[in-house]
């Protein structure tokens, strides 16, 4: 028997009204709904009667939101990525607003009151045919049967440059084995007219996704850690407007994007649907990843290479409930060599390079002394002596996750 997890909680997330959480061991494991996030009018000006009001206090669009979360965990992807928005389960909660309200109405009480609790004639047929493993939580890892990335149909249509463009950058073209890459990518309409495309282009919203290629075209998916996308609609974007996001691209459940030395391509595609045909754009840049030079390269790529390493950074720190990724990064910490100096590593190199990628992303010392004392021990209870810093804010997966996109409504 199949079980996922659902969890309300009555507590405000502050960026959306639900996340779908899948990525750790088992995919699709569960999903959650906050009672005390609502609907905003930045989100949409259609809401009607629930403007701006708490979920708990409208039950028809909060059990339409967390039925929405829950179909997420029957991997059951947006309707404005597959067909197009419509008033039904799995269309974004603002973009059926939209649908009910229309460009001319938004009259109070027709959100919520008119809102269908039923999957459309899409997603019913995907339930019911999709094989087994597809659907069933903890079978196929989240929208893997949807087509992304490069198009591999005649019926896909990429935006010309003279329409839409996709800049993607990072902040070095070079990183070292184990460095995490900041990527960063931004879709601007280059159009003399306003084109209907995503507000949101983070991972997390799932119109964007990060593919990485090696050396012998073996390509990896960078799959989102959270589903976080009850805020991510298809809205219009001005001539000259853009929309950006950006990312740590280093691991998801589908490995180590670079698992050794080499070169690498990194792409980003962003996709949705117009009236059910595939439109988009797509860019990337090239990446070298360095072979170690040093015994100290050696020993930081083989601490950060691990998988409760490639948590921490997917969560973007503070997660001190991994344990053996508060040991290794607490032993990376301590390779570092004083400013101006080098480190005494046995080699005379340099402080290894792979703790520019986890800058801000190491444990704070007096958050590691008080939640991992066993760490500490042999200290006297502080934490080891390591490079100084200022403490990590580290992202709480929802609200960082939505200052990654620059989104303003």
């Amino acid at each position: 028997m199949a079980r996922a997890h659902m969890i309300v909680v009555p507590a405000k997330l502050g960026c959306s009204r639900g996340i779908m959480y899948d990525q750790i061991g088992v995919p699709r494991e569960g999903c959650a709904s906050f009672s005390d996030d609502g609907y905003p009018t930045s989100d949409s000006s259609n809401f009607g009667l629930a403007a701006n009001r708490k979920q708990r206090d409208v039950p028809r669009a909060f059990l339409r939101s967390a039925t929405h979360e829950l179909t997420h965990t029957l991997n059951q992807i947006h309707q404005e990525q597959e067909t197009a928005a419509d008033n039904s389960i799995m269309t974004t909660t603002p973009s059926l607003a939209d649908v009910l309200g229309g460009p001319a109405t938004g009259e109070p009480g027709v959100f919520p009151d008119q809102i269908k609790l039923a999957h459309n004639t899409n997603v019913r047929h995907h339930l019911n045919h999709m094989p087994d493993p597809v659907i069933r939580p903890g079978g196929w890892p989240f929208a893997s049967w949807f087509p992304t990335g490069a198009p591999q149909a005649a019926d896909r249509h990429d935006f010309e440059p003279s329409e839409l463009t996709l800049a993607v950058t990072a902040t070095t073209d070079r990183v070292a084995l184990g460095q995490p890459l900041d990527l960063t990518w931004t879709m601007t309409n280059t159009s003399g007219v306003s084109l209907r495309a995503p507000n949101d282009v983070g991972i997390e919203a799932l119109f964007a996704s990060i593919t990485v290629t090696d050396a012998e075209g073996r390509e990896r998916p960078v799959r989102p850690f959270v589903i976080l996308c009850e805020h991510a609609k298809l809205s219009e974007l001005e001539p000259g407007k853009s929309v950006t996001a950006s990312a740590k691209v280093f691991w998801s459940t589908a490995g180590f994007a670079f698992e050794r030395p080499g070169r690498y391509r990194v792409d980003v595609a962003v996709s949705w649907s117009a009236q059910g045909v595939m439109v988009g754009v797509q860019s990337g840049i090239d990446v070298f990843v360095d072979y170690p030079s040093s015994a100290s390269d050696n020993h930081s790529a083989n601490l950060v290479l691990h998988p409760e390493v490639g948590k921490w950074v997917a969560l973007g720190g503070d997660a001190y409930h991994l344990g053996e990724a508060c040991r290794r990064l607490q032993a990376l910490s301590q390779t570092a060599a004083p400013a101006g100096a080098l480190a005494v590593a046995g080699d005379g190199a340099p402080a290894p390079r792979v703790l520019d990628g986890f800058a801000d992303l190491l444990p704070d010392r007096a958050k590691l002394a008080r939640l991992r004392p066993e760490l500490t021990a042999d200290t006297g209870g502080r934490a080891a002596r390591g490079p100084a810093r200022a403490a990590a804010p580290g992202r709480k997966r929802a609200a960082k996750a939505k200052k990654r996109t620059g989104r303003k409504g």
